[in-house]
């Protein structure tokens, strides 16, 4: 694959150029300060800049895995987003809009009068972006790795050296490159989709009866990169040469008959299967098993799917790279209609994936083994094509991957750096350019310390961020808008609730003890229990310090809710 590597620089020549075009002219107008606003756009342009953060690597290439791997039951995370942005234009658009303040960081600092908060918000920020560029990483060494066999960290380090260059150079910063990135990668995973799908429907052998199962077509062998689990629906044979169920094959391919139920298969394992043989009904440790049966893991504090949805639907309050977006907009009302334009892009978009899951099911069953089902689109071009269209459709699916990568980890790099110099005691621009090395240096470094960390489900590390922002940031938000008794004990208290309730969890979640069904629940998905939690002890830590209540709050909340010529009137 030397030719695709010499394709993938290409790209990345192509892309850097076009972005810095996007970005270079609103680069030139800004003003010193890195908190100044983008220019005002459009409503659409503007809806398209939100989802162009929107569609980062797991949104691009996680999410059809996700559908892949639990079937279309695994779609309604769509929904649980659509609720998120749903919240944030109920009850935050458009008050955030008329505070006028740049980030969430600027906004605790505003509504408390609080330099302190601020820090404690620019921490919690910090590790949710951090969050979710290691998504963005770890998605750029898979690429590299697919396309060139080279080592993930050449992805690590690429990304990283783009990255730097791009926000130091304060290219693509702007809403006008998002929002070409968005048509770009909308356009990227929208043509391919269409093609493969008419060439499937118009094969000449017949069309599988469908099956809520991923099934093997023709004869497959696939190699085991890392320890998986999976289940067969079927009593199936095949040939082992590795350890499965904790049974070593050290012959050449010795013939097994595997139940009906759940196995483990070791790393460095070879199997194969027949044709028509394996229908599997994955159990994938990449992926959160929350999402995979609505029905399952019920207790007292309801469902572990049920706490998913609310991670996700309060997390995007919580995002660092979305407050500046509505910074640009004219006005609240216009903030409204852009998240609610953005919403039906997002469900456009949304399409694409659940095509891909669905071709992935009836050819692209092995996937589910070999622990490479974050990169099944890029994989199927060559399972229903050949030639030259293989070719095309294939270098148009990187491109927008790699798009995806590049502009997520701009947007949440540029916002990084701004908080980071924020608090910094040094020259604007100088703490903006040390901003964005540390911002750009700290995920490839866990990766190179912690390097299983990259073989994590791209979706899985983007709901860590969303879990953390839903008890942490999103909170003090919706308090610091909606009631006027927030003090900054209060939030901090609940911050600190929610920062250590994440951590214990995720320790006694790697503990990978036999827990009973109610504690696995809150154990590895603690936010319905944690979100309420967090509210409560904000709500209550700020009535026992009340006399702490900041001056002026009547005047802050009547900026927020009240239209702006009676306020100014």
């Amino acid at each position: 694959m030397i030719w695709l590597a010499a394709v993938l620089v290409l790209m990345a020549t192509v892309l850097i150029a076009i972005l810095a075009v996007a970005g270079g002219f609103s680069g030139m107008r800004r003003a010193a300060g890195v908190s100044t606003a983008p220019r005002p756009l459009s409503v659409l342009s503007s809806a398209a800049a939100i989802c162009g953060e929107y569609v980062s690597a797991a949104a691009f290439l996680g999410f059809a895995s996700l559908v892949f791997v639990y079937g279309f039951q695994a779609a309604w995370l769509v929904v649980a987003i659509g609720v998120g942005y749903l919240v944030l234009l109920a009850l935050v658009v458009a008050p955030l809009r008329r505070s006028g303040v740049y980030s969430l960081s600027d906004f605790a600092e505003w509504r408390l009068n609080a330099p302190l908060l601020r820090r404690v918000i620019s921490g919690c920020l910090m590790l949710i972006g951090w969050l979710y560029l290691l998504a963005q990483y770890s998605a750029a060494g898979r690429i590299v790795e697919w396309a060139t066999e080279w080592p993930p960290w050449a992805g690590w380090l690429t990304l990283t050296v783009l990255v730097l260059g791009l926000v130091i150079g304060r290219f693509a910063a702007g809403a006008g490159a998002q929002a070409l990135g968005f048509c770009f990668k909308i356009t990227a995973i929208a043509v391919p989709a269409v093609i493969l799908a008419v060439l499937w429907q118009g094969a000449a052998t017949p069309v599988p009866e469908a099956t809520p199962e991923a099934l093997l077509h023709e004869a497959t062998s696939v190699h085991i990169r890392q320890d998986q689990h999976f289940r067969l629906t079927q009593a199936t044979p095949v040939h082992v040469q590795g350890t499965i169920d904790g049974t070593t094959f050290s012959g050449e391919g010795q013939e097994r008959c595997l139940r009906p139920g759940s196995h483990t298969v070791l790393a460095s394992t070879h199997l194969s299967f027949d044709s028509g043989q394996a229908a599997f009904d994955a159990i994938d440790t990449s992926i959160p098993t929350a999402i995979a049966s609505p029905g399952e893991h019920e207790s007292v504090f309801g469902s572990s799917v049920a706490s998913v949805y609310l991670a996700v639907a309060l997390g995007i309050i919580g995002l660092p790279q979305l407050a500046a977006r509505f910074h640009g907009i004219p006005d609240p009302k216009a903030a409204r209609r852009t998240v609610l334009v953005a919403i039906a892009l997002i469900a456009v978009f949304s399409v694409f994936p659940l095509i891909y899951a669905g071709l992935a099911r009836f050819h692209a069953g092995d996937l589910l083994l070999n622990g490479r089902v974050d990169l099944l689109l890029l994989d199927l071009p060559k399972r229903l094509s050949d030639g030259g269209l293989e070719l095309i459709l294939t270098l148009l699916l990187v491109a927008g991957a790699v798009t995806a990568v590049i502009t997520a980890s701009v947007s949440l790099v540029r916002v990084l750096a701004a908080m980071i110099s924020q608090c910094m005691s040094c020259e604007a621009a100088h703490g903006f350019r040390l901003g964005a090395l540390l911002a750009v240096t700290v995920p490839p470094g866990v990766l190179f310390l912690l390097p299983d960390l990259a073989d994590v489900g791209l979706m899985l590390t983007v709901l860590a961020a969303f879990r953390l922002s839903a008890v942490t940031v999103a909170p003090m938000v919706l308090l610091g808008i909606w009631w006027r008794g927030l003090t900054t004990a209060g939030a901090v208290a609940g911050i600190a609730v929610g920062m250590t309730g994440t951590a214990a969890s995720g320790l006694l979640a790697a503990q990978e003890a036999d827990w009973p069904a109610g504690a696995a629940v809150l154990v590895t998905h603690p936010t319905m229990l944690l979100a309420p939690l967090v509210f409560a002890t904000m709500v209550t830590v700020s009535l026992a310090t009340r006399r702490r209540r900041p001056r002026g709050v009547g005047a802050k909340l009547a900026r927020m809710h009240l239209p702006q010529d009676l306020v100014h009137g």
